[in-house]
């Protein structure tokens, strides 16, 4: 019996999987991320099935001066040109040149977005993507609630296959063992379908824009009532059980931060009431916490005391909060990479060999966790963030290209979806553009973790102001059901 695959169906199970990209299979080591061998797959099938359209597709984003992926094609044009120069005068090693802009530039960032674009606008209608990206949001978040309970209970057969499962990986290939599961006192930290908690927290703070938006548009997004009125009214508050017991002190920090941004008009209009009712839990909770005797230097709690006991005092703060302490040394030094090539940067590949220079001649106090990692599989023990390590490697003008890229995709959707009626379309259109922006925002931060997850939004982003557009530089023929 042949079997024949249904591409439209092929297409949404990828979409699926690229929530499970984090899943660490125990065949594969982090340097062979999942991520991209389906894109490779996914690309490969599509170019096997319809190269017609796809070329005309890619000619259309690469010649058109109007095209919205324009400043990333001059940044892919930045960063050849770049890499050319720095390779031949020897800058910058060849080895470590090619796999950042192969495997990260091109088969991570172009191919995910253009793999997302390329079937919002020509593939599956815009219910259909906030139906799979609403449902994927709510079953993560059902996974993280099941790995809270196994953890509270020590049920430890699940807790062993899930161990085995999503969390046992390789570290860059160096053969040094596993991730282990976190824990704050006796709590386990929630995981979720991912590597750590903290990457659940990031992949949480991103799409919470999302969530709100998809959840108060007063359209149906199920076509069962029943499962619509359920997974709205239990979302948010599943969102935040799990950032809260992620226990990752910044993240639930970042969450508040986007939530006041997010309903800052409402948040104002009742500004009075909502100070009183925060006012009447934080006393609420000090009884509690006199009455129980619980230790707070044994929850992640202490963590955010500790920021504001030790403000002021840097030399305190990298001993007592060493974590964010090392990202924020980290972040430092590579600014002070970044300028002594203001311009053009140090060249794709190159921030880690000047960033050992730089913190070995750092004029501020190293971390323990900086000063053990240090010489010892140095290229990777940088955590500088989106925002440090374009702008250290690709200087002003590659950091320039890339935010007014993503900006500028917001201000368009944002214009066309100020012309649709009511609809769920239009809703969509904010989901994206909030995501967007909250993109921005955390890449200051950290968020290479939502590497993919990054790039597929803002290919969606693209596709969905294609489609409802019309836009006449993408001679592509529309689907023939006739839908936006």
């Amino acid at each position: 019996m042949k079997l024949v695959l249904n591409k439209k169906t092929f297409i949404t199970l990828t979409l699926i999987f690229s929530f499970f990209t984090n899943l660490a299979l125990p065949i594969l080591i982090w340097a062979m991320p999942v991520s991209l061998i389906f894109l490779y797959l996914t690309l490969s099938l599509l170019f096997f099935k319809n190269y017609e359209d796809i070329i005309i597709f890619i000619k259309q984003y690469i010649t058109d001066r109007n095209s919205l992926f324009r400043p990333f094609m001059l940044f892919i044009f930045l960063i050849v040109i770049t890499s050319v120069f720095f390779i031949i005068t020897g800058k910058v090693a060849i080895k470590y040149n090619i796999f950042p802009f192969v495997g990260g530039i091109i088969m991570q960032m172009f191919a995910g977005m253009f793999f997302a674009a390329y079937i919002s606008f020509k593939e599956l209608i815009p219910k259909k993507i906030v139906k799979i990206l609403y449902g994927m949001l709510y079953a993560i978040l059902i996974i993280g609630v099941f790995d809270f309970i196994i953890c509270l209970f020590n049920i430890t057969p699940l807790i062993d296959a899930i161990q085995w499962f999503a969390t046992d990986r390789m570290f860059m290939g160096d053969g040094e063992g596993s991730i282990e599961r976190s824990y704050v006192g006796n709590l386990a930290r929630i995981e979720s379908v991912y590597v750590e908690p903290a990457t659940f927290a990031c992949v949480i703070s991103f799409f919470l824009p999302m969530i709100y938006t998809l959840t108060l548009s007063k359209f149906q997004i199920f076509s069962n009532a029943t499962v619509n009125n359920l997974v709205k009214k239990t979302i948010i508050p599943l969102t935040w059980f799990n950032l809260i017991f992620t226990q990752s002190p910044i993240y639930l920090v970042i969450g508040l931060l986007i939530t006041f941004f997010y309903f800052h008009n409402y948040i104002l209009k009742y500004i009075k009431e909502l100070l009183v009712m925060f006012i009447i839990t934080i006393i609420f909770f000090s009884l509690y916490i006199g009455a129980s005797g619980v230790d707070l230097s044994d929850t992640y709690l202490q963590r955010i005391f500790t920021v504001f006991e030790t403000f002021g005092n840097f030399d305190l703060f990298v001993t007592r909060e060493a974590s964010l302490a090392t990202r924020i040394i980290n972040y430092y030094n590579t600014l002070c990479v970044w300028l002594q090539h203001p311009i053009f940067g140090v060249g794709l590949g190159a921030l880690c060999d000047h960033m050992e220079k730089q913190t070995l001649y750092s004029n501020i106090p190293l971390t323990p966790e900086i000063i053990m990692n240090y010489g010892k599989a140095i290229r990777f023990s940088f955590n500088t963030g989106f925002f440090y390590k374009y702008i250290a490697e690709t200087g002003i003008v590659g950091i320039t290209l890339i935010y007014y890229f993503i900006l500028n995709i917001v201000n368009k959707l944002n214009k066309v979806a100020k012309q649709l009626p009511a609809c769920l379309e239009k809703d969509f259109c904010k989901a994206l553009t909030c995501t967007l922006i909250t993109f921005c925002a955390l890449s200051f931060y950290n968020i290479g973790y939502l590497s993919l997850y990054i790039w597929i939004i803002v290919g969606i982003s693209i596709g969905m102001y294609y489609r409802l557009t019309k836009n006449a530089i993408i001679k592509i023929k529309r689907n023939s059901r006739g839908e936006l």
